[in-house]
């Protein structure tokens, strides 16, 4: 910067992450992870998720980040971060919580009346994993 006092300031982009959508995802998946930012002066460059950097870009509403995540990451609590185009790195206050995906082995009965009321049984594995305890299944459109 320019200054006709000779005095000159050095001026430090503080980006601070108020949260971050879905905060919980399946092992395996594709998603869109929306970043809640304040003070994002420079363009977003890179989104840091368990270390691992993907690409971001502005969103569409003001003081958001997006960013395309496909990976494989193991089951756990990641740290997300996010890296502006001048080189400044932030980090979230929230991680990114992966968990096993739900697997659904078998339901039962596999037809009933349209008015609804029938009982199905739904067996899997790793409903635990998302603290399952009551399911509830939605047939149709």
């Amino acid at each position: 910067f320019y200054s006709s006092s000779g005095i000159y300031y050095n001026y430090t982009e503080s980006i601070f992450i108020h949260s971050i959508h879905p905060q919980q995802v399946t092992e395996n998946s594709c998603f869109n992870l929306t970043l809640l930012v304040e003070n994002l002066f420079s363009a977003p460059s890179q989104c840091s998720v368990g270390g691992h950097m993907y690409s971001a870009r502005q969103g569409m509403i003001s003081g958001t980040v997006k960013c395309e995540i496909c990976f494989d990451l193991h089951e756990g609590y990641h740290q997300v971060g996010l890296v502006t185009d001048s080189g400044v790195l932030a980090y979230g206050s929230s991680d990114l919580e992966v968990r096993n995906q739900i697997n659904i082995t078998k339901m039962t009965p596999s037809m009933g009346p349209m008015d609804g009321g029938t009982i199905v049984i739904v067996k899997g594995n790793d409903f635990e994993s998302w603290g399952m305890v009551n399911l509830y299944c939605f047939f149709g459109d």
